[in-house]
């Protein structure tokens, strides 16, 4: 009977202890999950506030590359509203698709004051929007400016328009053929085709023109680098008339 009771009183210590363990089991499971939990609050947090930097700064970029310090440039070269710039004395740079006549008048500011005025007397089109046109006298360089053509770079452009307000923006890609503008849509117009791209040269910051615009938007335009000496080739035939 004795026996009996010992052992009976052995189950029921063994109960109690048993019993007393479970709370504090539970309480450090829970413990565990708080823990877990605040720490992949805080990973979640700092993953979103990560992402939302990251959009920020492309959107931030994506942004400041529409717009660039202007550089400043002459235009007694380029031909008034019509554009283009001088290759020499008697040649400029322009577009095929703008509408030019032979017998055309066109006037050229004079470093001095007043204007020149001279006749379109041959066109020569060398394919991808690009045209030499051919005057029919030399003007006086000391009265003009013309800008050497210069080897385009994805950075800093400024391209002229036709009411005389330069845009300052980027080249944002050089292809073979075509360079692609990253100016504000719709700032370039229809009006704007056949005006100036200038770039400085990185080596020397000789300000040389790129370009001259093909479409407006963001800015389309021919890459004159890669046809430099066909450029150079048409303007003199001019010279040996």
């Amino acid at each position: 009977m004795k026996l009996f009771n010992i052992q009976d009183m052995k189950h029921k210590l063994t109960a109690l202890v048993v019993a007393a363990t479970i709370p504090l089991t539970f309480s450090s499971c829970s413990t565990l999950e708080k823990h877990s939990g605040l720490l992949g609050g805080i990973a979640a947090v700092g993953t979103t506030v990560g992402g939302y930097l990251i959009m920020k700064k492309k959107k931030d970029d994506k942004e400041s590359i529409k717009y660039s310090e202007v550089i400043p440039f002459e235009r007694t070269g380029a031909a008034v509203q019509y554009g283009g710039m001088l290759l020499d004395d008697n040649s400029l740079i322009h577009v095929m698709h703008w509408p030019t006549k032979i017998g055309q008048r066109l006037s050229f500011e004079r470093k001095s004051g007043g204007h020149d005025v001279r006749t379109v007397v041959e066109m020569i089109d060398l394919g991808n929007d690009t045209r030499v046109v051919q005057l029919n006298e030399p003007l006086d360089m000391t009265e003009h400016k013309a800008y050497s053509i210069g080897k385009a770079y994805e950075g800093p452009v400024t391209i002229d328009t036709i009411d005389k307000k330069p845009i300052g923006t980027n080249i944002k890609d050089v292809g073979k053929n075509v360079l692609i503008g990253a100016a504000a849509d719709g700032v370039l117009e229809s009006g704007d085709s056949g005006k100036v791209w200038l770039q400085k040269n990185k080596s020397t910051g000789e300000v040389q023109v790129v370009s001259v615009s093909s479409r407006g938007g963001y800015g389309i335009a021919p890459n004159l680098w890669n046809v430099r000496g066909k450029l150079a080739e048409a303007a003199s035939k001019n010279n040996t008339k």
